[in-house]
């Protein structure tokens, strides 16, 4: 992402908005529901965010249930200025945000069904730190769940290293975008000065630069200038949680938390750990874990750890996959294996023998949206008649479950519908309009809540998109930024200034697009 995309605040730190799918509470409704915690319903519940910045988190959550009611707090006042300008332009009145410092907090805020602590837990004081675990128990319903990300040891000592180096380094400057672009000069320094070395320190600095190489501006200026910036075990941070009242419910990367994704080695000794805390920090110490996003919830309720298998027929279902064109998964042949692209990418494939999970992959082939697990079944076991429907339930349970704990598939405990239909006035949800006249940033929000990043092209075409629009005059808006040097087109090599032929060019863009923003989730 290019710094001219990014609005800065009167400090100078970079702002974006966006929502963190981990960390909203549609995800976290459903890993709770998953070990048997009974989460609030999506639809009217209660939420805090604290360090909420600009809303990007909350404010698409307001808009897509506007019976639930959130507010969140952050001591900038640009950031909530920012955020206030969004929920204005949105017309909402159920989210409220607020200028406040995290330890102003009391029972006078109410309780909560949510509480969201974003990469904040890191960046504060101990004080504060003592602050937010409090308020995740006072302030947190009975069947409350309270989300908290922070950097974690081993990993970050790595990190941590590269953080020293880049607050020593942009001392020298004074304005914070010239500190972030001389952050990235470093970065590039350090990677020329140690890729000749073979020892473990330069191999290791520059595994640590590489890493940090794609990571937008707000990254660099939230890792490496803030203030304070501490990593924890996550015995440690279990252990002050637990001080309070709270238990750990499961970590919002669940994936890392399965066995079976590990060495046969590492399953066979860490397999018969009953405390789930206690393995996850051996876990931790194996894999050089950096960074935690716990979900907790109080110390009286009953989680249970191993998931049932019929807990997910009340679950919905979405995997991106597309079959290969030389690839028939339904040939007489049954026993040829079937490929399918995960997330349309070639190097990111899922395969098998098997006739059920052959028929499975295509409805997901076919759909973009989420199933129930009723509709999965039903459309599978129509591709193939002659198979038991019991059998076939049975296989999509052992299958879908397996699937999400490797992270092949996405899981909702709540259903949210998008418009897969072709239109004549097509409309992009208004989220992503205001992302992108508000916040003047490519970056948007989809009904997923899932970030989805949009072209030059993209980024000027969603305003247009409001349901009342033709492609006629859509096109014909999208022409003047063409003509006034917004955009730029060629072919071959040459500038295209015909209005005809950028007329044609705009059309087939046009439509290119909107069959993204349908796979994407961005029409309503």
């Amino acid at each position: 992402m290019d710094s001219n995309d990014i609005r800065f605040d009167k400090s100078g730190l970079p702002n974006i908005s966006y929502s963190n799918f981990y960390a909203n509470p549609s995800y976290v409704r459903t890993l709770s529901l998953l070990v048997g915690v009974e989460a609030a319903s999506l639809a009217n519940a209660k939420i805090l965010e604290l360090g909420c910045a600009s809303g990007g988190n909350i404010l698409p959550f307001a808009l897509k249930y506007p019976d639930s009611h959130s507010i969140g707090i952050d001591l900038s006042n640009d950031l909530i200025a920012f955020g206030n300008e969004m929920k204005l332009s949105l017309n909402l009145s159920n989210i409220n945000l607020i200028c406040c410092d995290i330890m102003d907090v009391d029972t006078s805020f109410g309780t909560f069904d949510y509480i969201i602590v974003h990469d904040v837990f890191s960046l504060v004081s101990d004080e504060v730190r003592n602050k937010i675990l409090a308020i995740c128990k006072e302030n947190l319903n009975e069947n409350g769940l309270a989300y908290i990300s922070y950097n974690t040891l081993p990993g970050w000592n790595n990190l941590a290293t590269i953080r020293e180096l880049a607050l020593y380094h942009s001392n020298n400057f004074e304005e914070i975008p010239e500190k972030i672009n001389q952050i990235r000069l470093l970065f590039d320094f350090v990677k020329e000065a140690v890729k000749e070395s073979d020892s473990a320190y330069a191999k290791l600095m520059l595994e640590t630069s590489e890493l940090l190489n794609n990571k937008p501006d707000f990254s660099i200026a939230h890792d490496f200038l803030q203030p304070h910036n501490k990593a924890f075990y996550l015995s440690a941070f279990m252990e002050e949680a637990t001080k309070v009242g709270l238990q750990y419910v499961v970590d919002a990367e669940i994936t890392k938390m399965y066995i079976p994704n590990y060495s046969k080695l590492i399953s066979e000794k860490l397999g018969g750990i009953e405390e789930v805390v206690r393995m996850e920090q051996y876990l931790d110490f194996i894999t050089n874990r950096a960074f935690r996003q716990t979900i907790l919830c109080h110390n009286h309720q009953l989680i249970q750890r191993k998931i049932p298998m019929d807990r997910l027929v009340d679950y919905f279902f979405k995997m991106n996959l597309v079959s290969p064109p030389e690839e028939d998964i339904l040939a007489e042949e049954l026993n040829q294996e079937a490929i399918f692209y995960l997330n349309n990418d070639p190097e990111d494939t899922v395969s098998t023998k098997n006739p059920m999970l052959k028929a499975i992959f295509e409805v997901f082939s076919e759909n973009n949206g989420y199933l129930s697990f009723h509709d999965l079944v039903s459309l599978s076991a129509n591709k193939l008649p002659e198979v038991n429907f019991s059998e076939l339930e049975a296989q999509a349970k052992v299958s879908l479950m397996d699937l999400f704990l490797k992270g092949k598939i996405d899981i909702r405990a709540d259903f949210i519908s998008i418009n897969s239909h072709e239109m004549d006035t097509p409309k992009v949800w208004e989220y992503v309009t205001a992302q992108t006249l508000y916040l003047k940033q490519k970056v948007v929000t989809n009904l997923f809540f899932e970030s989805v990043q949009l072209s030059l092209f993209e980024y000027y075409l969603v305003r247009y998109l409001d349901g009342n629009n033709t492609k006629e005059v859509v096109i014909s808006k999208m022409l003047d930024h063409f003509n006034n040097g917004e955009l730029i087109s060629s072919y071959k090599g040459t500038k295209v200034t015909s209005d005809e032929k950028l007329r044609g060019i705009i059309s087939l863009a046009y439509l290119d697009a909107l069959e993204k923003f349908r796979e994407q989730a961005l029409l309503v």
